[in-house]
């Protein structure tokens, strides 16, 4: 995984999280704290149908923690979901599995060039 978070403080009031090679080891409170989420960019360059897991929480545990949000993304897709007026959270943990069920703990199967990628748009 490569997890990096861009503060635009001095121009703008946003933060970019951007996750490369996301998987079902969940990255935690990328956020280092609490905000606002504005938007999900996915680049799915796989060949499996994914699902990204989001919660509200400090950290989680694939499989075991329930997510707050999840996104279906298609095989070989890109997707971005906006949130009007955004949705408040205390801290956010991400992760990616194949299945839809919150107690799914399978990680994406990836070949030679194929990535998940993340973008978070909070405030």
């Amino acid at each position: 995984m490569a997890l990096s978070v861009t503060d635009h403080d001095s121009a703008v009031d946003y933060k970019i999280v951007h996750e490369s090679s996301l998987n079902a080891t969940p990255d935690n409170n990328v956020t280092s704290g609490p905000g606002t989420l504005h938007s999900i960019f996915i680049n799915n360059n796989n060949d499996q149908y994914i699902y990204i897991k989001i919660v509200d929480a400090y950290s989680a545990s694939a499989g075991s923690t329930n997510p707050t949000w999840i996104f279906p993304c298609a095989a070989n897709s890109v997707l971005n979901f906006e949130i009007p007026g955004g949705q408040s959270f205390s801290s956010l943990s991400i992760w990616c599995t194949t299945g839809a069920s919150p107690a799914d703990s399978t990680a994406p199967s990836l070949g030679v060039g194929e990535s998940v990628k993340v973008y978070l748009v909070t405030s």
